[in-house]
């Protein structure tokens, strides 16, 4: 059983990387855009504003630190 949750954690280990490698493409999306505006002279853009307030990629960024907690709490209480 102890193994289970051993394997339970490392396969949330990994998904929790996964997510986040993910949920940083909007984000890196955003800072690219703003160095080319910045770069450009150019105010902020609706397409910027629009990388920024995406809620599903927001959503998306807290998702790992919500694994990462579901990981501390198999280790902490050791459920089972």
């Amino acid at each position: 059983m102890r193994c289970l949750f051993f394997y339970a954690g490392l396969a949330l280990f990994v998904l929790a990387f996964l997510a986040g490698a993910i949920a940083g493409q909007r984000p890196k999306q955003a800072r690219l855009l703003a160095e080319r505006l910045s770069r450009n002279g150019a105010a902020q853009s609706r397409d910027l504003r629009a990388l920024l307030d995406n809620r599903p990629s927001r959503a998306l960024n807290y998702l790992p630190a919500l694994i990462i907690v579901a990981i501390v709490v198999l280790m902490v209480f050791k459920p089972g």
